[in-house]
């Protein structure tokens, strides 16, 4: 039959310790969806000037952000589902 394994108390209170004195980790990537909900204001700024989805996508891929207009379509239509009264 296999052993358990197993760790000494004195262990595990050094591990609680070491992992609570960890720094806050930076992230210096986000994802699209995240990167386009913090520009979102932005975005929806130039669709009121009269750009099209796909001339934003044009742009922000010009910036180094590629994303498709479903993914703006997406996000965009994300505020009436989350203020849609029930």
């Amino acid at each position: 039959m296999a052993r358990k394994r197993t760790v000494s108390l004195d262990i595990i209170e050094k591990a609680k310790i070491g992992l609570t004195r960890l720094p806050q980790k930076s992230v210096p990537e986000k994802s699209i969806d995240a990167a386009l909900e913090e520009i979102k204001p932005q975005i929806q700024s130039l669709l009121k000037k009269g750009y099209s989805r796909a001339d934003v996508c044009e742009h922000l891929l010009q910036l180094g952000i590629q994303t498709k207009e479903y993914q703006l379509k997406a996000l965009l239509s994300r505020k009436r589902f989350h203020t849609k009264e029930r």
